[in-house]
């Protein structure tokens, strides 16, 4: 018996626009960045966001946590606060243990992060790997 293999070839193209925004005090009042990136969720969506802070970061800027919740609760922020920001250790702590996906498993559950949410990750290299991959693989996929 003869095998016959044919193939198609045909180049595909997936425009993607990357951006890279760079700004301090990204949850001041009068910086208007992060409300205009959120504005993108659709009109009358429940869109949240879940926010994960590495503890050396939360406590380098020890007033950071009020002011997300503070952020949050402005009227002009389209998208609502979750909970509270998360405050997960970093470092070989994150990478080394499954604990910090899970919670976050946990909480993109009970919450109800969908694909119209946001998780939002301030830390270093390893809690920022451990968000993303959290966020990819949990089966809503909310952004990151």
């Amino acid at each position: 018996m003869h095998s016959v293999t044919t193939s198609i070839v045909r180049m595909i193209t997936v425009p993607f626009v990357h951006r890279v925004y760079f700004t301090r005090s990204i949850f001041s009042r009068r910086n208007r960045l992060l409300a205009e990136l959120f504005s993108t969720a659709p009109p009358g969506s429940s869109a949240k966001a879940l926010v994960v802070i590495d503890q050396e970061v939360a406590s380098a800027f020890p007033k950071l946590v009020d002011d997300i919740n503070a952020y949050f609760y402005l009227q002009s922020c389209p998208v609502r606060l979750a909970r509270s920001p998360l405050i997960a250790p970093g470092g070989e702590a994150a990478k080394n243990s499954r604990d910090l996906v899970d919670d976050l498993y946990y909480q993109i559950e009970k919450h109800g992060i969908c694909r119209h949410s946001y998780l939002l990750a301030f830390g270093g290299g390893a809690l920022l790997d451990t968000a993303r991959f959290a966020a990819a693989t949990f089966a809503c996929r909310p952004r990151h």
